[in-house]
Parts: C-alpha cells; structure tokens; sequence
C-alpha cells in the first residue's frame, strides 16, 4: 500500500496537483485545502486505490471545498475514483469532471492500458 501524496504539475497552462497512491484513513488533505490554486485541479491519474476509510476522508474534502465556494476540478480520474463515483451520491460534490481513465485491452497484441476518455462536455465541438 502506498500512502497518498501530491505534486505540483502543469496541464496544458493551467497549474494542479497530481495525487498518488491509495486514499486511506491516512490521507491528508489539508494541504490541498491550503493550496492557493483556484480552481482547485487536481489530476487523479496517479491514484491507486481508495478504501472505506478514503471515502470518508475523501467525502470531507469535496464537502470542503464545495463549502468554501471553491470549483474543483478532476482530471483523468483513475478507474478507482470512477467506480466509487458510481456508486456514492455526492462522491463529487461539486467538481467539474474533465477526463477519466478507462482499461483499454488489445486482444490481437495483448496489450492493455488505461485510456483517457474526456467528457461529453468537455469534448472539442465537431469541425
């Protein structure tokens, strides 16, 4: 298991923080509230895991931000993030999904990865 952490990263010109590891009841998010980045945008690309006890800590964070009046903004959420998202109301809160990850695997080469699948409303317009 591997404790969360973040960096500091660029997307595009915009600045965010890349979260790593597993969101356990170890995981501090104290620093991502102090951060002075508006809109928050985190990159969740980096995030193995999340348990019972990381969606708890997770939960307070969203309700945090949302309570401060502060946008959020995911980008690439790893298939863990995607899944509890799925099934618990509000796991969000207020955040403005860019991207997600989602397996990809290549039967005729065996080969698998995860693709970045943007959202419907964060898709460029057709030509």
């Amino acid at each position: 298991m591997t404790t969360m952490s973040f960096r500091e990263a660029k997307s595009g010109e915009r600045a965010c923080l890349v979260l790593g590891g597993d969101i356990t009841e170890e995981a501090d998010f104290a620093p991502l509230l102090a951060s002075a980045l508006t809109p928050l945008v985190l990159d969740l690309v980096e995030v193995g895991r999340i348990n019972s006890s990381g969606v708890r800590e997770w939960l307070s964070f969203v309700r945090e931000i949302a309570a401060a009046g502060r946008p959020l903004v995911l980008l690439r959420c790893a298939p863990a993030m995607v899944h509890q998202a799925n099934m618990i109301t509000n796991f969000l809160g207020g955040a403005e999904v860019h991207s997600v990850l989602a397996p990809y695997s290549c039967a005729a080469c065996d080969y698998d990865h995860l693709e970045e699948i943007p959202t419907a409303r964060n898709e460029a317009a057709p030509p």
